[in-house]
């Protein structure tokens, strides 16, 4: 019988406050890693929304109380891989989302002494030949081609919940916990650095009005403005504005697309696939999330920096490499089971 880490609850959630090196189970070892990674991720984010002006979908979040304690059964009881790496992982991604939305908002109340950095984004833009206008006319001629991009656009949030399914139901938790640890910190590597380069992003800067785009609807377009000078104010009473996504630099949709695809590149027959979504979701950045180019290398480069913290975090937390340091390799003789580390 396979030996399991126990956890320990802590509220809705659980904290395994335990060595991963420990646990014999690839599974259990791997969302040991990641749960220690990503929930105090996710409760700093919780405490820092929680003294400012922005709020939490606490209803929804309720959800992970949902999913956890299914997935911890599963997980240190019943042993059903499958089942346990997709509630668990579930629990944890709309933990990460839900607690991420809101404090990646709130960094420009926090932020608001800084100066915006348009100027400076801008000029680099044109350092590298990049002609945001002329970009903006041609999806403006391509409608339809537009619509595709869009859609790829949107669906920065459904990934993770498709990747969960599928990677959960091929018994690859090991990446499918990496992709939620590696949101994680790329979140909070964006944040930390939209917090002193604040941007009111490429349709306020250059002053881009509904004529320049006439075939276009845009998720963002415009609709920056007003949420980042209600949080720059100092958030007074009254109505706040809708929120969208407001990190201009780095993009974390760019992040995002880059994380995915390497998530997605585990199923061989979902990796082209994802690989176009990814693409796509690149190209349609910079028109609906308001971008300029700098913002997607950003993203890109804080993608690759949270890959390498990723790798280096299961590494280490797991013993060396998850899967084959630690491996159940003995049949057990007249009842017993031998555990062997592969050195």
């Amino acid at each position: 019988m396979q030996k399991y880490c126990p956890p320990i609850l802590v509220g809705f959630s659980i904290m395994p406050f335990v060595d991963p090196r420990k646990c014999v189970a690839e599974s259990a070892r791997s969302f040991c890693v990641a749960a220690a990674v990503t929930l105090p991720i996710a409760s700093v984010f919780l405490i820092y929304v929680a003294l400012g002006p922005m709020s939490v979908a606490w209803q929804i979040l309720c959800l992970a109380a949902v999913f956890a304690p299914v997935g911890l059964f599963y997980q240190f009881v019943r042993h059903d891989v499958r089942i346990a790496t997709f509630c668990n992982s579930i629990a944890l991604i709309i933990l990460g989302m839900l607690s991420g939305f809101p404090a990646s908002c709130q960094v420009f109340y926090t932020g608001r002494g800084f100066p915006f950095v348009d100027d400076w984004l801008a000029t680099a833009d044109a350092l590298l030949g990049f002609d945001w206008r002329a970009y903006l006319a041609w999806f403006d001629r391509h409608p339809g081609f537009d619509h595709i991009a869009r859609m790829a656009y949107n669906s920065i949030f459904l990934q993770p919940f498709v990747l969960a399914v599928v990677l959960a139901g091929g018994k690859k938790a090991t990446p499918l916990y990496e992709l939620i640890v590696a949101m994680a910190l790329a979140l909070l590597v964006t944040m930390l650095v939209a917090l002193i380069l604040p941007a009111i992003g490429t349709y306020d800067h250059l002053h881009i009005s509904a004529a320049d785009h006439p075939h276009l609807s845009l998720m963002t377009g415009g609709k920056m403005l007003a949420p980042i000078e209600w949080l720059r104010s100092g958030a007074p009473d009254g109505t706040r504005p809708e929120m969208v996504g407001l990190i201009s630099f780095p993009s974390y949709h760019a992040a995002s697309a880059v994380l995915y695809a390497r998530a997605a590149w585990h199923v061989p027959w979902l990796r082209w696939l994802f690989l176009a979504v990814e693409g796509l979701m690149l190209v349609a950045t910079p028109v609906h999330g308001s971008h300029y180019l700098v913002d997607i290398l950003g993203g890109i480069a804080v993608a690759i920096l949270a890959t390498a913290l990723t790798s280096r975090l299961f590494g280490r937390l797991s013993g060396g490499d998850v899967g084959t340091r630690w491996r159940l390799v003995g049949a057990r003789s007249g009842g017993a089971v031998g555990a062997a580390q592969n050195g």
